[in-house]
């Protein structure tokens, strides 16, 4: 349903990611009927989209995937719908969404470290190249290498690990009482209006069989 014809380049997925053609609004809109038209009940759709935009703060990058079939699964919400809440992540907010973690988990957590934002993208960046090229070197000549994840773990794991978790939940709670809400009202107006179509063409007299 999501899948285009023409597949974007990395570069037009980046500027897609930064600017959607015809602006963000557009973008909500078109999202938002997408989602009106999934074959599933309104709570289904918001239970995966809130799934998605909870895993989108999780600091386990490279398993946001995995991590939302398993609870997509557990929870018997939408698939589809927890692949667009998980956009909630994208190139724009994640770093927003990496430095309000981390702060919030130190604030949590007692610790005070300074919070590098350029070195926190750059390990993630790597943490997720690294954990799929271990994945398939037990069956190449490549040595595993983990040195990104030691990095970040040493740092920032846990205060992201506990911020994320919070912020999350806040996050998710909402897109779940926005998003069965908004399906289900945009649902009944249409059922409305096909109910007042369906009204108005058997109030119309017959056609005269003459004509």
């Amino acid at each position: 349903m999501f899948k285009r014809r023409t597949p974007r380049t990395s570069f037009e997925s980046f500027r897609h990611a930064l600017m959607p053609k015809g602006g963000w609004r557009r973008q909500g809109l078109y999202m938002l009927h997408r989602l009106r038209r999934l074959p599933d009940t309104p709570h289904a759709i918001a239970r995966g989209l809130a799934t998605g935009v909870f895993i989108s703060f999780s600091p386990l990058f490279g398993l946001h995937f995995i991590l939302c079939t398993l609870i997509i699964w557990l929870i018997r919400g939408n698939f589809i719908a927890s692949l667009v809440g998980n956009w909630f992540g994208n190139p724009v907010t994640l770093p927003f969404i990496a430095l309000s973690s981390v702060s919030l988990g130190q604030v949590v957590t007692g610790q005070r470290v300074h919070v590098n934002l350029p070195q926190i993208m750059h390990l993630t960046g790597r943490m997720s190249t690294e954990l799929w090229d271990n994945l398939f070197a037990p069956f190449t000549s490549a040595t595993a290498h983990w040195d990104a994840f030691v990095a970040f773990g040493q740092g920032y794991f846990m205060p992201y690990l506990i911020g994320g978790l919070i912020l999350g939940t806040v996050f998710a709670i909402a897109a779940h009482e926005t998003t069965w809400r908004t399906v289900d009202g945009l649902r009944q107006v249409r059922l409305r209006r096909l109910a007042e179509r369906r009204a108005r063409r058997e109030a119309a007299p017959p056609a005269d069989e003459g004509h």
